[in-house]
């Protein structure tokens, strides 16, 4: 259901990008996507997926800031932008101080459903044994015996299967030196993906933003980084 959730989040942004672009879609598009994106709302609803939701609302948000600044942009002065940081600033401290309350309306808790403890563990006892290069692709989760002693050490009732987290993954495989390409390919992506909505100013040219901040964003509770599900690393790379 993570994953389910994840991805139809990131498809009710693609909806709303163009629901957004209203005067320059044509008929069909304004047909089909109202009821396609009313669906997805509801199929990520019913995935109970807390990942899912809370992505999806990271990338809405995202979606209409990006629009507002297409049609207000121009009447903004420096001052503004300022006070623009200092709101965004104020919300995100606000958000952090009250994560127990905001986790709870989800039904979950601010342990990630067990997650952090394992990120911890994997970072003290698993990653500083080899810091730098890493155990190599897929080798530590292919131990025998691993995820059974990881789940009796974390007091699970499974075995874990994967790090549930994309840059926890890299730095299990590659070490901090695999992370540290990664994150700079991350911004890389980033100045590029601004620079081309900045020189194009249309709603169109704000899906590869849109596309990176669910990289990042989907990839703190999953693992969509060079796993298995390879679909989103593959549009990054794109």
């Amino acid at each position: 259901r993570n994953y389910l959730g994840c991805f139809i989040a990131l498809g009710i942004s693609v909806f709303l990008l163009k629901l957004l672009d209203w005067k320059n879609i044509s008929l069909g598009y304004k047909v089909v996507c109202p009821p396609i994106m009313m669906a997805a709302v509801i199929l990520l609803v019913k995935t109970d997926s807390a990942t899912g939701i809370l992505t999806a609302a990271v990338l809405a948000g995202v979606c209409l800031v990006m629009a507002a600044w297409l049609r207000w942009g121009k009447h903004l002065k420096r001052v503004h932008y300022y006070l623009l940081l200092g709101v965004f600033l104020a919300a995100l401290t606000l958000i952090l101080f009250k994560l127990d309350w905001i986790f709870g309306l989800l039904g979950r808790n601010t342990s990630l459903t067990g997650r952090i403890p394992m990120w911890r563990y994997l970072l003290e006892h698993v990653i500083q044994e080899r810091t730098v290069l890493g155990y190599g692709y897929g080798v530590v989760w292919s131990l025998q015996g691993f995820r059974e002693g990881l789940r009796d050490i974390l007091g699970w009732a499974y075995p874990v299967m994967i790090g549930d987290n994309g840059f926890v993954d890299i730095s299990i495989h590659l070490g901090f030196l695999g992370l540290g390409i990664l994150v700079g390919l991350i911004v890389l992506g980033f100045v590029r993906a601004v620079g081309h909505f900045l020189k194009m100013r249309t709603i169109a040219s704000a899906f590869p933003v849109v596309l990176l901040v669910f990289t990042l964003v989907a990839n703190i509770a999953l693992s969509l980084i060079l796993e298995s599900e390879s679909f989103v690393w593959a549009m990054v790379i794109a």
